[in-house]
């Protein structure tokens, strides 16, 4: 029948892939062996033998970028099966199209890990300064793409301790900071974010009573779903002798909002509902509504994955987010996903917050400090050969993934 016709068609063109990957293999495995013999100078005596030596690391170059084309080629075309294949599922056995999706998937792995050591090979050798700092890039724990962009971005010539400042240097100039102090600069502001609002609020109140007083100075909260929040926040407006409004039925943030009008700050904390909560929802649409100036900042915790902050930026930047404080620096292990998220976003950092003391342990965000507290928790053990290998591998096949 034509769907087996279909079917057998298929398969047999996962044969023919898997055969190319063998044979690219092969070809690789047989020019390892080249690439990895090391290169010494010949003596004075020796320049028939030095003259080999160079040929032979000429051969080397040229091998090794062969078997990278044999392989991008080979991931270009699993890239465009795979791709053919997903727009088809609907009219495959279910059962079947996971089987070939695991399938599919083991075949690119391979692919990725073989063109990754082909290609790490040679850039080590190639450009042994770009290979070490990028194998740094990584430990910091930034994402591919950053890394690639920064290593692609440095001169030749340098020597590593060089090429690393200016790598540092470069990341350094490009992370976004907020250009004014938010308790300086008044107004009402919104955290939002899924953690870690509330203390904030508390730090930077804190910090304006100490610094202005409290008699212009107001706390909003929109969180109507626990009771502890409400309770934290009125402990905290007696100590600070600043006013705590609830957002309820009977009163809206609009007119609460318009009763505060008159002062110089006005915090709003607002609940942190889990993702896909219809409350979150019905949050961030109250903030869009409201008549007043509103200007929100994501608080975002750097313990958190980098798929979550990721999630928590896309989920709030349609307020529109003016910027993000950084929380938790004190209990992450890596800075290098939250700046990888700043890159990514561009929204600028206003204020660091690295421990539970109110209000000393929040700061205002400088580039520098950022760049320099990441620096000092990077993960000092070295990175191995397979692991830069499936990096590299990755980036590669980043690039020639089909639209």
């Amino acid at each position: 029948s034509a769907g087996s016709t279909r079917n057998f068609g298929e398969n047999s063109e996962i044969a023919r892939l898997m055969l190319e990957l063998e044979d690219a293999k092969k070809q690789l495995a047989d020019n390892r062996a080249v690439t990895e013999s090391p290169f010494v100078n010949a003596n004075a005596n020796g320049n028939e033998w030095e003259r080999e030596r160079e040929r032979e690391r000429e051969n080397k170059v040229e091998n090794v970028e062969n078997v990278e084309t044999v392989y991008q080629g080979s991931l270009g075309e699993v890239a465009e099966d795979e791709s053919n294949f997903m727009e088809e599922t609907d009219l495959l056995d279910p059962q079947r199209n996971r089987a070939m999706e695991v399938e599919l998937k083991q075949l690119r792995d391979l692919l990725t890990l073989q063109m990754g050591e082909a290609m790490w090979g040679n850039m080590s050798y190639k450009k042994p300064i770009h290979a070490q700092v990028l194998k740094r890039l990584h430990a910091l724990g930034l994402t591919n793409k950053l890394c690639k962009q920064v290593v692609k971005s440095l001169p030749d010539g340098d020597d590593i301790d060089v090429a690393w400042r200016r790598a540092l240097v470069k990341m350094t100039k490009q992370i976004p900071i907020a250009s004014q102090d938010i308790i300086e600069a008044g107004g009402v502001i919104a955290l939002v974010g899924p953690t870690g609002k509330t203390t904030t609020i508390a730090k930077l109140a804190a910090s304006y009573v100490l610094q202005h007083g409290a008699e212009d100075l107001a706390i909003v909260t929109t969180d109507t779903y626990r009771i502890a929040a409400h309770e934290q926040l009125k402990t905290l407006g007696r100590i600070l002798s600043v006013p705590i409004h609830i957002v309820s039925e009977d009163k809206s943030l609009n007119e609460i909002l318009q009763e505060l009008g008159h002062k110089h700050l006005v915090l709003v904390d607002t609940a942190g509902l889990a993702r896909g909560d219809t409350g979150r929802h019905d949050q961030i649409q109250q903030l869009k509504d409201c008549q007043a100036r509103i200007r929100n900042y994501l608080v975002l915790a750097t313990t958190h994955q980098l798929q979550v902050q990721r999630s928590a930026v896309s989920e709030f930047k349609g307020l529109p987010l003016c910027g993000c404080i950084l929380t938790k620096l004190d209990e992450t292990s890596s800075l290098g996903e939250s700046i990888s998220v700043l890159f990514e976003s561009k929204l600028p950092v206003a204020y660091l917050s690295d421990g539970q003391k109110i209000p000393d342990d929040i700061h205002l965000a400088t580039a520098p400090k950022l760049m320099s507290k990441a620096v000092s928790m990077m993960n000092e053990k070295e990175v191995d050969e397979l692991e830069m290998s499936a990096l590299v591998g990755s980036i590669e096949l980043e690039n020639i993934q089909p639209p």
